[in-house]
């Protein structure tokens, strides 16, 4: 199937898409922009909020709140008054670090890993922040930390160091991960995977930056079963959104015509995301 352009973003490097029921919109970011965008989903009307860090997620916490990653750490921001509170900095030394991916797990605990900027290669990590802010490392010695999910019973979490074309399966505990090992591998044509949602099927969606477009793949086999393809290279993340979570929202980075969103009709529904509990 195709992606069809869901919106004009222009962004240089989209990311975190998510969809807030309780709000009926659709959220994103622009890492480099340093900004936070928010779409109306009924009528299309998009807010923009500034930083002044790199921020690469945004995802639902209490109330009108949102739980930030920013190059700085990890923060509230309160989408009404635009208050902005730190949360940990993960006791990072931040100038050639930023935080990248995250998602919330069932208990709320935020999962959120790192990246070094150029030239720092494996100096990233997955972390687990509980709420009130304590944390610890689950994996170490990552060059690109992305794409997080959990399968419906919770058992297993999925997660990718981007550089090595793998993505990895857990076991999840209650804040706590192991046996790790490896169920997919992507191809070298389709690029490095990027940022990954699950859908109801435990099937999971992978953006593929460099594949010009995203694939669904099963992990218990390791085979690719469907393909949503792209104008552009560069996918970044995907997300399902709308009521019925039955379309697939698309991030890009910018480069031969990227930064825009895009939407397609997966045929599939997706798993309501967690509210994150910091």
């Amino acid at each position: 199937m195709e992606g069809a352009l869901w919106y004009d973003a222009g962004c240089r490097l989209g990311e975190g898409p998510l969809w807030h029921a309780d709000r009926k919109s659709f959220f994103w970011v622009d890492i480099e922009g340093r900004a936070l965008y928010e779409r109306d989903w009924a009528g299309g009307a998009v807010r923009q909020r500034v930083f002044d860090e790199r921020v690469s997620l945004a995802l639902r916490g209490a109330g009108n709140e949102m739980i930030l990653g920013l190059q700085g750490g990890v923060a509230r921001y309160d989408l009404e008054t635009g208050h902005l509170s730190r949360i940990t900095a993960l006791g990072i030394n931040w100038d050639n670090i930023r935080c990248n991916d995250g998602r919330a797990d069932g208990s709320g605990r935020l999962w959120i890993g790192t990246m070094p900027m150029e030239g720092h290669a494996g100096q990233g990590s997955l972390y687990c922040v509980e709420p009130g802010g304590s944390y610890s490392v689950q994996q170490a010695g990552v060059a690109i930390s992305n794409g997080m999910a959990w399968s419906a019973d919770q058992r297993f979490f999925y997660y990718t160091d981007s550089a090595t074309r793998e993505i990895w399966q857990y076991h999840f505990s209650e804040g706590s991960i192991s046996g790790r090992r490896t169920v997919i591998t992507i191809p070298p044509h389709l690029g490095l995977p990027d940022g990954m949602a699950i859908d109801a099927e435990g099937m999971l969606w992978i953006a593929l930056y460099g594949g010009s477009g995203v694939g669904r793949w099963n992990p218990a086999t390791g085979s690719m079963m469907d393909f949503i393809s792209l104008p552009v290279p560069n996918a970044t993340s995907c997300a399902f959104a709308g009521e019925a979570l039955d379309q697939l929202i698309i991030t890009t980075a910018a480069g031969n015509g990227g930064g825009h969103l895009y939407i397609a009709e997966p045929g599939v529904k997706g798993m309501p995301l967690h509210v994150c509990g910091l």
